[in-house]
């Protein structure tokens, strides 16, 4: 008796510790979100290599030839006679990364601004006069540091500088 039920209770602890695949781990914590960005799948090429024991191992490799992201960046500049702003901030500087695509619109504001408004020059832009409360959107690619500086449009006098520095 004391046979069977010993056999009993090993095919029974055999028949649990079946149910997990071994060698995967199992979570039992509740699940978060996660987001993933997929990947096309790329063929995979086995490799063989021998280690110190002389045993031979299989490995994948895989083979890539992904390209950078082009990134986005997008700035929303209010500008008056004496400075450029983000959200009232008063800024010298704005910091992108090589090749990125740079949008920034300029607001000029009604106040603290000659009559005629403000015309934005550099890193190879001229939006020409942009009347106070207008705004004008400009876009393009910064591949090294430069400066925007803002003009009087009638005697091209300066008012402020923004660099933009290329990390």
């Amino acid at each position: 008796m004391k046979v069977g039920v010993i056999l009993f209770s090993l095919i029974i602890l055999i028949l649990l510790s079946g149910c997990n695949y071994i060698g995967r781990p199992v979570n039992m914590a509740t699940p978060q979100a996660s987001v993933t960005q997929e990947q096309p799948s790329q063929p995979e090429q086995q490799v063989q290599q021998t280690d110190t024991q002389g045993s031979q191992q299989n490995q994948p490799i895989v083979e890539s030839e992904q390209q950078p992201a082009v990134s986005i960046k997008e700035f929303n500049i209010s500008a008056d006679d004496y400075g450029f702003y983000i959200n009232g901030e008063s800024i010298a500087l704005i910091s992108i990364s090589s090749g990125d695509e740079v949008k920034v619109t300029f607001n000029v504001n009604n106040d603290r601004v000659y009559y005629a408004g403000l015309d934005f020059r550099g890193c190879n832009l001229n939006t020409g006069e942009v009347k106070p409360g207008g705004s004008i959107l400009v876009e393009f690619a910064a591949e090294s540091d430069c400066t925007i500086t803002s003009y009087w449009p009638s005697s091209g006098r300066v008012k402020a500088r923004l660099n933009v520095a290329v990390v």
